[in-house]
């Protein structure tokens, strides 16, 4: 441990000399060079980001997604417009069939639809006949269930009777909107050997009658049938998704009227649209967000309904809207800007909304609020997003600053090595042939450089020569003994020196030239420099010369420097 502490205090004291050597000489040029084209790459890229920033480009992938969601949005809700708008009027066709079939049955029976409920023996037969309607009906449209319900019973139980009506109610178990294959059909409601006549299978949750009570698609038509009889033939309905009772089955269901040809309203028959086929039919693109989901759900006050909306949620994406619970929409219009949504007791999204028309604007339940198409995001995906895309363009930042600084280090060593050769050609002292008057030093084909090197060269020649004159005028003039008190200021002096100037001294009183000193000690030859003029200042002695003379004057006296 002592040795490593011995070690890293060397190099510590090194250190510190290497940075006192460069406060006194400045800045080198390769280094000068080497900031002035880093601060040139560095005003560069922050003008570059700037830029980018004020352009907005940091933002383009949301933009892009923004672009990619509106676009997605317009598509969709389009398609719910134009399907559903095809169910509505597939319904109101179905409806005039069935009726019309049904009045024709009764009629040959010297029945009308009145009389429905005085026969219940006669239910299963009018039911049976209008299986085929259903059947190919449900097959020409893109639904996933066909229904009718009769406003008639055949339960004699009196409990029953009062909310149970007879009707049938199948579903395609497979709905596929690509394929034109039959549909595999499951009888859900409906008289058992109406399903055995026709090779049906029925239902796990299936039920003869329909339980009507606290059921809108079967009493809001009827309702709305009996307090606009002028609208009665085009009256269209549909409830929002919901499970129909006694069945874990969500659906939104379209609503018809059953009329005679008196305008007698006998019940209501229609078209399903799963919570399946829809997640099948609307879809988003995911590689927009992974999270995204559709959602097609009543608007109230300011918000979702999502307890009665059907979704196109992705089961193996994190953040699904909580059941049972309304979207708040947030500021701004959320027919065309990008809104925030927010859920009680669940997360934040994102996304754009579209108002979709499944009712005429004289139906009486187009001003019930109506229905919206939204095409939403979780918050933390569209927060994960414009972080990785901040990433990426950091990422591209930094390299480009990493690249600028590797190219300015490059090009300033490129730049100063003339220089540099020269002057060490110089230092070193190199010479021609014997007699030669000038130094052979290379040339770096930059005339200026050249042109100060051959000047230096020749003050270097001039130097050396007074140098020599100046030594020997010393060495003439000296005389044969200082004064005791001279020895003591000098001897005084070397006492002032610090350790690494002491370091310098006791190698050149060994013989050690500057040049032989800066590779003992490690040390640049700026360095050795600063530390002589140092020296010399604090010796008052004006060469290295002198200073082996001092030194040898006290030799000769018998002195020692310690």
């Amino acid at each position: 441990m002592k040795i490593l502490s011995k070690a890293f205090a060397e190099r510590l004291r090194r250190l510190i000399d290497k940075i006192q050597g460069m406060r006194a000489m400045g800045l080198s040029m390769r280094l000068r060079l080497f900031v002035f084209f880093m601060l040139l790459v560095a005003t560069m890229v922050v003008g570059v980001v700037s830029a980018l920033l004020i352009a907005g480009v940091f933002s383009t992938g949301v933009g892009e997604s923004r672009r990619l969601m509106e676009n997605e949005l317009a598509y969709l809700s389009q398609n719910v417009e134009r399907q559903f708008g095809e169910i509505s009027a597939q319904a109101l066709r179905l409806s005039r069939h069935v009726s019309r079939n049904i009045e024709s049955e009764l009629r040959e029976k010297g029945l009308g639809v009145d009389d429905l409920h005085a026969h219940p023996e006669l239910l299963e037969e009018i039911i049976d006949g209008q299986y085929d309607t259903l059947f190919f009906s449900l097959e020409r449209v893109k639904a996933s269930g066909a229904f009718m319900i009769l406003n008639a019973t055949a339960s004699k139980r009196p409990e029953e009777a009062r909310t149970s009506r007879a009707g049938l109610y199948f579903k395609n178990w497979e709905p596929n909107i690509l394929s034109e294959s039959s549909p595999a059909i499951l009888v859900l409601r409906g008289f058992s050997r109406i399903a055995r006549r026709h090779d049906a299978v029925l239902d796990a949750q299936w039920a003869m009658e329909f339980d009507v009570e606290n059921a809108p698609y079967y009493s809001l038509p009827l309702k709305a049938a009996a307090e606009n009889p002028a609208f009665v033939r085009r009256l269209c309905y549909w409830q929002p998704a919901t499970n129909l009772k006694d069945a874990n089955y969500r659906a939104m269901l379209c609503s018809v009227p059953l009329v005679d040809s008196e305008g007698a309203v006998f019940g209501v028959c229609g078209f399903e649209m799963s919570d399946m086929l829809f997640k099948m039919a609307y879809m988003p693109t995911g590689n927009i967000y992974n999270g995204i989901f559709c959602a097609l759900a009543p608007v109230g006050d300011h918000s979702l309904d999502m307890s009665r909306a059907l979704l196109s949620w992705r089961y193996n994406a994190e953040g699904e809207p909580r059941s049972g619970k309304a979207l708040e929409i947030g500021n701004g219009n959320p027919d065309r800007d990008l809104v925030t949504y927010r859920q009680r007791g669940g997360g934040d999204f994102v996304g754009l909304q579209k108002t979709v028309a499944l009712y005429a604007k004289d139906s009486p339940f187009a001003r019930d609020g109506g229905y919206v198409f939204a095409l939403l995001v979780p918050q933390t995906d569209v927060d994960a997003k414009i972080a990785a895309d901040n990433a990426r363009l950091l990422s591209l930042s930094l390299l480009l600053l990493s690249v600028g600084a590797i190219c300015s280090f490059v090009f300033s060593q490129w730049y100063i090595r003339p220089v540099l050769v020269g002057l060490d050609a110089i230092r070193s002292g190199v010479r021609g042939r014997a007699g030669e008057a000038t130094p052979r030093v290379p040339r770096t084909k930059i005339p200026e450089i050249d042109d100060l090197i051959e000047f230096l060269s020749q003050r270097g020649e001039e130097a050396e020569g007074a140098e020599e004159a100046g030594a020997a005028v010393v060495e003439a003039s000296r005389p044969e003994r200082l004064p005791e008190d001279v020895f003591e200021m000098f001897l005084e002096n070397t006492k002032a020196l610090t350790r690494a100037e002491r370091s310098v001294f006791n190698l050149y009183i060994e013989g050690y030239a500057a040049q032989d000193i800066a590779q003992i000690l490690n040390l640049s030859i700026n360095t050795i420099k600063t530390h002589n003029r140092r020296i010399f200042m604090k010796l008052n002695v004006s060469s290295r010369k002198e200073l082996l003379a001092y030194v040898q004057m006290l030799q000769e006296a018998g002195r020692a420097v310690r």
